[in-house]
């Protein structure tokens, strides 16, 4: 029996499920953490000819390697409130 949208397989063991599940989140993570070290070294020159600009690409960046890590979380039953504080410190903002 299988139900698409709660992505539950009667058929597959709990335990088979999980592992796959864990197999799965390593995988994406490693490829999610080696692709954002590869475009801040690749925007690396951009921090000191535009600063601003590097910072907005690299915090947009940041954010979509932790929205992987929120849907993961989600899929597996969890909620996941990401608050995104801002400092302000010299008058500049700090992410």
């Amino acid at each position: 029996m299988f139900v698409i949208g709660e992505m539950v397989c009667a058929t597959i063991p709990i335990t088979l499920r999980a592992i796959i599940r864990m197999i799965l989140i390593t995988i994406n993570n490693i490829y999610a953490i080696a692709a954002y070290l590869w475009w801040t070294n690749v925007l690396r020159p951009l921090r000191w000819i535009k600063p601003e600009l590097y910072h907005a690409i690299e915090g947009t960046i940041y954010r979509w390697l932790q929205e992987a890590v929120a849907y993961w979380l989600w899929t597996a039953g969890y909620t996941s409130n990401l608050v995104l504080i801002l400092i302000v410190a010299c008058g500049r903002v700090i992410w």
